[in-house]
């Protein structure tokens, strides 16, 4: 019975950690959007947006590319 609690608790608190990670992922993600989109309003040209993506956020091109898409530029 010990071990099962242990185990049970252990379970616990991984799927605590993966709920945290997946909310702070959400969030970082959400931000980007509001950076392309805020960059889209104010006329900054794609590839520029692109590039900070790329430098600011560490995203590869083809996750930055993604974002655009996703946020119509």
């Amino acid at each position: 019975e010990m071990i099962w609690e242990i185990q049970r608790e252990e379970a616990i608190e991984d799927a605590r950690e993966e709920g945290m990670q997946q909310g702070m992922q959400q969030g970082i993600e959400q931000g980007i959007e509001i950076f392309v989109q805020d960059h889209q309003e104010d006329g900054t040209p794609r590839e520029r947006v692109l590039d900070k993506l790329v430098r600011r956020f560490g995203l590869t091109q083809e996750r930055a590319e993604s974002f655009l898409v996703k946020c119509n530029y």
